[in-house]
């Protein structure tokens, strides 16, 4: 009737993971639960889990696409900034529209590229054999953010020459060469991203302390609470990244 996690950071971005503890059956990687059902329809995975300790709610805090925003500071690219800038706005659809294509493919081409992901992986996500057209689509996908583009090509390049790249926090992360190159050239696009990101939610955290009691879980960008959590000011200012929250209450997690 109680699931439970083991945390750890000792990843090379220096990320939250979450894994089981490997004799305890119940001790599982709680970050690996997917948020949408496999059909459409059906209930959520997380929808099983429920608030303990004879609480009715979970809280539920959410940072708005931060990998995207953190993507859009490194690289100073101006749509992409001033989509995070309006409060209504939407990367993933401005990515649709401007491709004309749907809102969830434009949310793969989104995170595969900040991912390192090719046009093998992408068409692999969207179920498509097309590689020309997939190909055609993240070269349109450079057109529409100039500096992202910009900035991917020269981290990719700089991880490989020097064999290191650097958060905005400082933080000095080394390149694994041992998988191949286009793995290399992967790590050199997303660690500094992962990274910074890791670096805004645990410094979010280290705000959110006087909550730690009744923290249960923390899944990449999100935070969960039992019990109806009222939320300090100022978490969207933790960084020179703005990073807007979401909440909310929920009486299971899915």
């Amino acid at each position: 009737d109680r699931a439970y996690t083991t945390f750890h950071m000792d990843g090379r971005t220096g990320r939250i993971t979450s894994a089981g503890a490997g004799k305890d059956a119940a001790d599982r990687n709680l970050q690996n639960i997917p948020k949408k059902a496999e059909r459409g329809g059906a209930p959520t995975v997380r929808s099983a889990f429920m608030p303990d300790d004879g609480d009715s709610h979970l809280t539920r805090l959410d940072f708005s696409q931060l990998e995207l925003r953190v993507l859009a500071h490194l690289a100073q690219d101006q749509r992409m900034l001033s989509i995070f800038a309006d409060p209504d706005g939407d990367l993933h659809q401005d990515t649709a529209t401007s491709m004309r294509i749907s809102r969830d493919f434009a949310k793969v081409f989104n995170f595969a590229l900040i991912y390192g992901g090719d046009e093998y992986v992408i068409a692999n996500n969207i179920n498509s054999k097309d590689i020309p057209a997939v190909k055609r689509y993240t070269e349109q996908w450079m057109r529409t953010y100039p500096q992202a583009a910009q900035w991917i090509t020269v981290q990719k390049l700089e991880g490989i020459r020097n064999g290191k790249v650097q958060s905005l926090g400082g933080r000095v992360m080394l390149i694994p060469f041992e998988l191949g190159q286009a793995h290399a050239e992967h790590c050199s696009i997303n660690f500094p991203i992962q990274c910074t990101a890791g670096e805004i939610f645990k410094t979010a955290m280290r705000q959110l302390a006087g909550l730690q009691a009744s923290e249960r879980l923390q899944v990449h960008d999100e935070l969960l609470w039992t019990g109806k959590q009222q939320m300090p000011t100022g978490l969207d200012s933790v960084s020179a990244v703005h990073t807007p929250v979401q909440i909310e209450y929920l009486t299971r997690w899915g």
